[in-house]
């Protein structure tokens, strides 16, 4: 009784993905070769980095909510947005972030994420 139908547009939109998935494996290969790069920039400036190779989004373990809570602020300030997920949504003590790649980003974006990480982890004391 109180149900509506989606929106034209909506459905429109949908069945416009489901056809870009269905096409696009270059679109996917390269999405996932991002990620890659993201994950390997991360473990090698010393972060513990969660998940799979080929997926899309980049967990990046931080632990201690606190600390997990400084870095999302500093991160913003300097213009790289990412929520923390802390307890509930995780473990206490497990807090991380969770990095979600776009095929628009670019290796210049990648980077630029990858610095603004050296630079907070050091600078509050995750890393050393």
């Amino acid at each position: 009784m109180l149900s509506s139908a989606l929106p034209a547009a909506m459905a429109g939109a949908m069945i416009a993905a489901v056809d870009l998935m269905e096409s696009g494996q270059a679109v996917r290969e390269d999405l996932a070769g991002k990620a890659g790069y993201l994950k390997k920039g991360l473990r090698d400036i010393g972060y513990s980095v969660l998940g799979s190779h080929d997926l899309p989004s980049v967990p990046l373990f931080i632990g201690d909510e606190n600390l997990g809570i400084a870095f999302a602020r500093r991160m913003r300030d300097l213009g790289a947005f990412c929520p923390i997920m802390r307890w509930p949504g995780v473990p206490a003590g497990k807090a991380r972030f969770r990095f979600s790649l776009m095929a628009a980003h670019e290796r210049r974006h990648l980077d630029r994420l990858i610095d603004i990480c050296d630079a907070v982890g050091h600078e509050i004391g995750l890393l050393r």
